[in-house]
């Protein structure tokens, strides 16, 4: 059981809730589960009036994306440098070879 809150904030089992903060909260067994769009982000939101828990979809901030996508230019550049760093190797090797 959830105890889920207008902003989103819920807690299993209602643990630690007076009745005062249960009363406040939209009690469901389970959590729906988002259908996010691409390009949007899931937040978790409570109607108390509804009795209803759902999700709003906001468009991800371009900070987010753009870490994202830095994140997968780091991955890149650190195998093509691995490669590099292998390559190296190998010449270094085949140098020894030549001058044995």
């Amino acid at each position: 059981m959830y105890y889920v809150f207008k902003e989103g904030n819920y807690v299993i089992d209602g643990e630690g809730l007076s009745e005062a903060q249960k009363s406040k909260a939209v009690i469901v067994e389970e959590l729906p589960v988002p259908n996010t769009p691409e390009g949007k982000m899931a937040l978790l939101r409570a109607d108390k009036k509804t009795d209803s828990v759902f999700y709003e979809y906001l468009d991800i901030p371009p900070a987010v994306v753009e870490v994202s996508e830095l994140e997968i230019r780091v991955t890149q550049l650190e195998q093509e440098l691995s490669k590099l760093k292998s390559d190296t190797e190998k010449l270094t090797d085949d140098v020894s070879l030549l001058k044995a």
